[in-house]
Parts: C-alpha cells; structure tokens; sequence
C-alpha cells in the first residue's frame, strides 16, 4: 500500500516538470518561428516598368494656403469712417461749436485790446478812460495830420458821445454798449443819425476797415454836420430856458 502510495507522488512529479518542456516545444514551432526562419529572397527592380507606371505623375508638394485670420474689428472712430449717424452728428456739432467760438474770439478781441497805433503818440483806446474830460480835438488833428483816418472816426465818435452827454441826452459809462446809446436817444431827432454813425464806428471799430481819404472826407462831414445840429440843439436849448416867461 506504502508502495503504490509513493509510486503516485513521484508521478505527479514528473508530469509537473514535464508540462514546461512541452510547451516550449509549441513555442518553437509557432507561425511567427516559422515566418522569421524562412530566407530572405532578393527581388530584381524593373527600372523601365517603374518609369512605365509613373508616366504623367507629378509628386510636387503643392503649398498649404495660410489659414484665415479673423477679420480685424475695424474702428469706429470718427476718423475711421465708419462711425455711426450719431458719432458724425455730434462730430459735426463740436467742429461748429469750435468754429462760433473761434469766430466770436476774432469779433471781439479788439474790445479790449489796447495797441498803439503806428505813428500816434497816443492809443484811441486809452482816450476812452476819462471821455467827458479827454481833449479831443489835438489826438484829432494828429491822427488826420498822421493820416490815420480809422483812428480818426474813432475818436470823432467818442466826441459825438462827449457832446451828447454834455447835453444830457445820454448817460455815458465806459462799459456802457452803443446799442445801449441808442435805446437813450429813442424818441429824439438825433437818434436816425446816430444810429447811422453808429455803423461807420463799428465797421471801423471792429471790422478792421480804414477808409482812404477821399471816402474819409465824405465820412467826416456827416461827423461835423451831426456835431453842428447837436450843438445848434444846444443852444436852441439854452435859449428857451433863458427866455424869460410870459405871465
């Protein structure tokens, strides 16, 4: 019994050590033993049927078009061209607005600015400072001596003012407009004169106009007619209040 019992054990021993070789003599006789076991065979190349084949084929790499990019978002400025009606309304308003203040800017500059005339001793503005005590009549004759007609009719207006406040017609103030003068002589008979004097003082005065000599001695007579008819109002005046009463 010991005897067959032992005989069994040394068998599975054997078939256990035996199964390994077995299956490495599979192995051996695998598909790809095989295939890796055969002989490489050289084939000729038929150099004349290559060129026979590839007759009229072209391998020329034809270039990859660069991919598209994005469109750039175009500007929408007002110097782009393409801004919106309500960027070139407002454009065209400010350009306006420059404009009118530019404009007005050239209007009235000459108001306050003081320049000595070329030649005069003296600045027709200046003569403005103190009207009703200014000595006319000598800066007068040096401008028309100097040939300074502009400064001329200046100062030909400022002695109509000076006449008319003497006879208590207007209220005279430095800062005072000649619009303003005129609504004072409203309803009085120098008030069509003055108004036309008015407009030969302003086109001088802020029109940058200087009349030649022959239109200057046209312009000067008005000047001396309405200063002769406001001083025979004067006088006129001056009768009536010295004659005596008649009770």
């Amino acid at each position: 019994m010991k005897a067959a019992s032992l005989t069994l054990t040394i068998a599975s021993i054997l078939l256990s050590l035996a199964a390994p070789l077995a299956g490495r003599g599979q192995e051996t006789d695998s598909p790809q033993k095989t295939y890796m076991d055969q002989p490489v065979r050289s084939r000729s190349f038929d150099e004349a049927e290559w060129k026979k084949t590839t007759q009229g084929l072209t391998y020329t790499l034809r270039p990859k078009k660069p991919a598209k990019q994005p469109n750039a978002r175009k500007g929408s400025g007002i110097g782009s061209g393409n801004a919106g009606p309500v960027m070139q309304f407002f454009a065209l308003v400010f350009l306006v607005l420059i404009a009118a203040f530019i404009l007005r800017a050239l209007i009235q500059s000459p108001k306050n600015k003081k320049v000595r005339e070329s030649g005069l001793s003296f600045s027709a503005s200046d003569l403005e400072t103190d009207l009703p005590e200014s000595d006319l009549d000598r800066y007068l004759a040096e401008a028309i001596r100097l040939g300074d007609y502009a400064v001329a009719i200046r100062i030909y207006y400022l002695q109509v003012l000076q006449q008319l406040q003497g006879a208590s017609l207007i209220q005279w103030k430095k800062d005072k407009t000649n619009r303003e003068y005129l609504r004072d002589l409203r309803g009085t008979p120098y008030a069509g004169d003055f108004s036309q004097l008015t407009l030969i003082f302003e086109k001088v005065r802020y029109g940058a106009y200087t009349p030649e000599r022959v239109e200057f001695a046209f312009l000067e007579r008005d000047f001396q007619s309405f200063l002769q008819s406001l001083g025979a109002g004067k006088r006129r005046s001056g009768l009536s209040a010295s004659k005596p009463s008649v009770s």
